[in-house]
């Protein structure tokens, strides 16, 4: 049995820390949480709530049970959704969370490289999409995610790319490096052309 309970304000210090450390932002769909299993184990960790009422759970200091899921997954998380023509659909929440300041685009999460939703209804309406993962899964995910998604989005331009030249950096790590730019953005997305 697992119990995901809000926390209260200031009940883990950990959480507020892994926050303040990953600049993850103040937003209504991404909550904290006190993860408790069979009434014993605690941990605590991050939601990411997904509009369709799924949870992914990212729980901190933990190496062997790093994420816990609760729904259905039968989506992208929505990071910003503001109606423009281009969509950037990044591998993690965390690393989309970290793009809000640095591109005026429309910005989703992919659940993990793995898994793509059936109904791809949230992207279809974009003009351009533009999917960015690690470097480590490109070659691995480049033809996969073409196959799987190339029949429902005929009407748009599909990029699928490498998020960052380097294979031990990502959007998030970046940032939180005070070295994401817009300009270091724009540049490689200028090299997804």
């Amino acid at each position: 049995k697992i119990d995901f309970v809000t926390t209260k304000e200031n009940e883990c210090i950990e959480i507020d820390k892994y926050i303040k450390k990953r600049k993850i932002p103040n937003l209504p769909n991404v909550e904290k949480l006190k993860i408790v299993i069979n009434d014993i184990y605690v941990k605590f960790g991050i939601s990411f709530n997904y509009n369709n009422g799924f949870k992914k759970i990212r729980v901190i200091n933990e190496n062997k049970y790093r994420y816990f899921s609760s729904g259905k997954y039968e989506e992208f998380y929505e990071v910003r959704n503001t109606g423009s023509d281009v969509c950037y659909l990044v591998e993690g929440e965390i690393n989309a969370l970290s793009l809000l300041d640095f591109i005026p685009y429309d910005i989703y999460a992919l659940h993990n490289v793995n898994s793509i939703p059936s109904n791809l209804c949230q992207i279809k309406k974009y003009g351009k999409i533009v999917i960015k993962v690690d470097l480590d899964k490109y070659t691995t995910v480049k033809n996969l995610f073409y196959q799987k998604i190339s029949q429902q989005l005929k009407e748009s331009e599909v990029i699928i790319d490498y998020a960052v030249n380097d294979i031990n950096e990502d959007y998030n790590s970046l940032f939180v490096k005070d070295e994401l730019t817009r300009e270091l953005v724009e540049q490689i997305n200028a090299n997804s052309q």
